[in-house]
């Protein structure tokens, strides 16, 4: 590759030249705009706000000047859907602290969309009024800087090469992108309850490296939040982060303590517990009920050590833990009727 430029813009300009068809989004390399749910797109205004690092923007210079775009689009697309006034920011974005004053910034739009302006037939606006960020955080933001790595004439191979390089790292795991939805208060609760010793008994070196403790943890709170006006659906990826997105806002101290009630209960009965990892939350769950319902805890020790003991002849059971499914609907609430069904009959 011949030339490799590094320009410094603020942000209101990098928009300007978005909206002007400066840059092309269509390299083959490149996904399809709107990848981002509204949480991950706020997460990015938000670092734009607080002036944390935003990763930079790998272009290519065309002959006509503009800027075909290697790596980057769904930052560029989202920062500039923002100034447009397409969204919001999320509810749960935290205020902002600016020269000693803190802005509240949850919920709030960059400015109006061109359909808020619309009224009706009888000429009166229609809708909830949307709320704007103060003045102080939109200068914030529109001078807030980003990088844009310029490359002059570089061969197909160059790009090839430098789009398959940025991309050769290991990525996150869903599990670990968890951490990334959750609420500062919620993440301090999950490595709360995820640091109980039980769940080193319960998993392995393993599963703890690849951060499936935390999951686990996230289940149980999904299951203790049950009710007949909430069904958490099952435990798959995109059930799990809706959950989270719910949880943020609507955390239960009264149930985690139960929770954390109901894993000293597990740890203290039992010396050693060897169960596979779909079973995990569910026997922790069910420890929960125990001490919520105030039933015999003795009685469903004894349970729990005949259920251990005879799992493998348990095909009543264990038709619900085998293959690439257990984490779908049916699955997870099969494991989860096998246990409620023994709680009743204590």
């Amino acid at each position: 590759m011949k030339h490799l430029n590094v320009s410094t813009r603020v942000l209101s300009s990098v928009v300007s030249d978005v909206n002007k068809n400066k840059f092309d989004f269509d390299h083959p390399f490149q996904r399809k705009a709107g990848q981002w749910n509204n949480l991950m797109m706020s997460n990015l205004i938000d670092s734009a706000i607080r002036l944390y690092p935003i990763y930079p923007i790998l272009v290519e210079e065309y002959d006509d000047g503009r800027l075909g775009v290697i790596d980057g689009k769904q930052r560029l697309t989202v920062i500039a859907s923002f100034f447009n006034g397409e969204f919001a920011l999320h509810k749960s974005s935290l205020p902002v602290e600016i020269d000693n004053v803190t802005y509240e910034i949850a919920g709030k739009r960059f400015c109006a969309k061109k359909s808020d302006s619309k009224k009706s037939e009888d000429g009166k606006t229609r809708g909830r009024k949307p709320s704007f960020l103060d003045e102080e955080v939109i200068e914030r933001l529109k001078n807030t800087e980003i990088q844009l790595y310029i490359m002059k004439n570089p061969t197909e191979e160059d790009i090839r090469e430098i789009f398959a390089r940025i991309n050769c790292s290991k990525g996150l795991t869903n599990t670990q992108k968890r951490t990334v939805y959750e609420s500062p208060e919620l993440s301090k609760i999950v490595l709360e309850l995820k640091s109980h010793p039980v769940l080193e008994k319960l998993t392995t070196e393993v599963q703890r490296k690849k951060d499936e403790d935390k999951d686990i943890v996230r289940q149980i709170l999904m299951l203790s939040e049950m009710s007949n006006e909430y069904d958490f659906g099952s435990f798959r990826n995109e059930d799990m982060n809706k959950f989270i997105e719910r949880y943020n806002d609507n955390i239960n101290y009264g149930k985690i303590e139960t929770i954390k009630e109901a894993m000293t209960a597990l740890d203290t009965a039992f010396e050693t517990i060897s169960v596979n990892k779909v079973t995990i939350p569910i026997l922790l769950y069910g420890y929960y009920r125990i001490i919520k319902d105030k039933k015999g805890l003795q009685k469903w020790n004894d349970w729990v050590k005949n259920f251990i003991e005879t799992y493998d002849t348990n095909e009543e059971y264990k038709q619900y833990c085998n293959g690439s499914g257990t984490a779908s609907a049916d699955m997870v609430k099969g494991r989860l009727q096998y246990f409620r069904d023994a709680i009743r009959k204590l």
